[in-house]
């Protein structure tokens, strides 16, 4: 295991393999990628239970999350942050700690991908691309639609189409985002 900062969003889960542009604000989140950039860049993205929660502790932020890069920030005149972040891996929050300098850190462990049968995960897979190919085309980018008709990853294929589906949820009237906030 290792300990790594963690930046608590709202409003927006990050997941394996995506790339995101968020802004930041709030002071510990600033404190969070700051430490991961002094760190080497890795940084631990984990929802939180509430997103009204303006300074969340251990107790408000959900124990899975996903490791990321950061892959750039740019400090913005209003004093918030635009940050690229890509994906890496599940992982489990064992333990939270808090530092004065870090802000929040976790105690992480990757979560391995479950195995399971050629067969069932072909026909799954093989399934969820039907599925796919009948959505409107608005609901998914044609990259996201390019990468679940080509990848032989199952774990790809959920991330992608849990990523792309996820804004649009509540209504699918709406134009997919170019940008996303987490309003952290």
């Amino acid at each position: 295991m290792r300990t790594v900062p963690v930046l608590a969003s709202r409003g927006i889960v990050l997941f394996p393999d995506a790339v995101e542009q968020l802004f930041v604000g709030r002071a510990q989140s600033i404190m969070a990628l700051d430490a991961a950039i002094e760190r080497g860049g890795e940084i631990v993205v984990a929802a939180q239970k509430a997103a009204r929660t303006h300074a969340p502790a251990a107790d408000d932020i959900h124990r899975v999350g996903t490791l990321c890069s950061v892959k750039g920030m740019v400090p913005l005149p209003d004093g918030t942050r635009s940050v690229l972040l890509v994906g890496r891996r599940r992982v489990r929050i064992e333990h939270f700690e808090r530092s004065a300098d870090e802000g929040l850190l976790a105690e992480i462990e990757e979560i391995e991908e479950p195995a399971a049968s050629v067969a069932d995960v072909d026909a799954l897979m093989d399934a969820v691309r039907a599925v796919v190919a009948e959505l409107p085309k608005e609901r998914m980018s044609a990259e996201a639609v390019d990468v679940v008709r080509t990848t032989f990853d199952p774990g790809l294929l959920a991330d992608v189409i849990g990523g792309s589906l996820r804004e649009f949820a509540a209504s699918p009237d709406i134009e997919p985002p170019s940008v996303r906030s987490c309003s952290s």
